[in-house]
C-alpha cells in the first residue's frame, strides 16, 4: 500500500503539472491575441513594394530632334529677329519656357573694335537690344536648339563699316602698302602719324547714328594719339551707323 506521504507527493506533483499547463495556456492565449490584425487568415492587406502592381508606364527615352527640326528653329530665330530686332547681334540661349539673350556688338575680334567697358550708354543700349530680342522670340518653340545660337545683325554690319572707314584713312597705300594697319602709317595715308603704334581711342556715336566725336582713350595720353583721334573725327563725320546709335566704340580694351 502507498503511504499517505507518498499519496501527498503524487497529488502535489499532479497539482504542479496542472498549474503549469494552465499558465502555459494563458500565456499562449495572450500571445495569439497580440498578433496584428493583418495576420488573420484571409485579411492580409500588405502593400509592400515587392508586391506593388502599379502599371503606370515608365518614362520613355528623351526625344531626339531631327536636323530638319534644328534647321527650322534656327531659321525661325533669324527671321523673327530680322523683322522685330534687325540690329541685334549676339547669342540666343533657349531654355524651358524662356529665352535668354546676350548682346555682342560683333563676333569679329580682329582687327579689334569693341564696346567700351564701364560705359553707361553701352549698358543701356545692350539691355535694350537684349530685351527686344527676347520679346521677338516670345512663345516660339526652340527646344531643338543647343546651348546657344548666334545671330549676326545690324550692329555687326555697322562695326564692319566703321572698321572699313577707319582703315581707308589710316592704312598706308602705294610704296607703304605692306605696312601693318595702325602702325607707322605711310605719308600717303590721310590720318598718318609718324611713330604711332596701336593707338587707343574712343568713337562716340550720336543718337542719329552719326559719329559725334573721336577722342583718345584715358589709358593713352600720347600727343600722337590725340592727333590721330582728331584726324579720325574729321574723316568719319559723314559716316552713318544707325544700329550703333548712342554707343561708344573702343579701338581695343585698354
Amino acid at each position: 500500500m502507498r503511504t499517505d506521504a507518498h499519496k501527498r507527493m503524487h497529488f502535489a506533483a499532479l497539482a504542479a503539472c496542472l498549474l503549469t499547463a494552465t499558465l502555459f495556456a494563458a500565456a499562449c492565449g495572450d500571445e495569439v491575441d497580440s498578433l496584428p490584425d493583418d495576420m488573420d487568415s484571409g485579411t492580409d492587406t500588405d502593400t509592400d513594394a515587392d508586391t506593388d502592381t502599379d502599371t503606370e508606364p515608365d518614362a520613355g527615352e528623351p526625344y531626339v530632334c531631327t536636323q530638319e527640326e534644328v534647321d527650322a528653329q534656327n531659321a525661325a530665330i533669324q527671321a523673327a529677329l530680322a523683322e522685330a530686332a534687325p540690329c541685334y547681334t549676339g547669342g540666343i540661349v533657349p531654355m524651358v519656357g524662356v529665352v535668354n539673350a546676350y548682346f555682342l556688338v560683333s563676333f569679329e575680334s580682329e582687327p579689334s573694335l569693341v564696346l567700351c567697358t564701364d560705359s553707361t550708354p553701352n549698358e543701356i543700349a545692350s539691355n535694350g537690344y537684349e530685351a527686344a530680342a527676347v520679346a521677338a522670340l516670345e512663345g516660339m518653340e526652340l527646344l531643338c536648339l543647343g546651348n546657344s545660337t548666334e545671330v549676326s545683325g545690324g550692329t555687326a554690319v555697322d562695326v564692319a563699316a566703321l572698321r572699313e572707314a577707319i582703315d581707308a584713312v589710316t592704312e598706308p597705300t602705294g610704296a607703304d602698302a605692306g605696312t601693318d594697319a595702325g602702325t607707322d602709317a605711310g605719308a600717303d595715308a590721310v590720318c598718318a602719324v609718324e611713330g604711332l603704334d596701336d593707338p587707343l581711342y574712343v568713337v562716340d556715336i550720336a543718337a542719329d547714328g552719326g559719329v559725334s566725336d573721336v577722342v583718345p582713350a584715358e589709358a593713352d595720353t600720347s600727343p600722337e594719339t590725340a592727333a590721330y583721334a582728331n584726324c579720325l573725327d574729321t574723316a568719319l563725320a559723314e559716316l552713318s551707323l544707325p544700329c550703333l546709335a548712342t554707343m561708344q566704340i573702343c579701338s581695343d580694351y585698354p
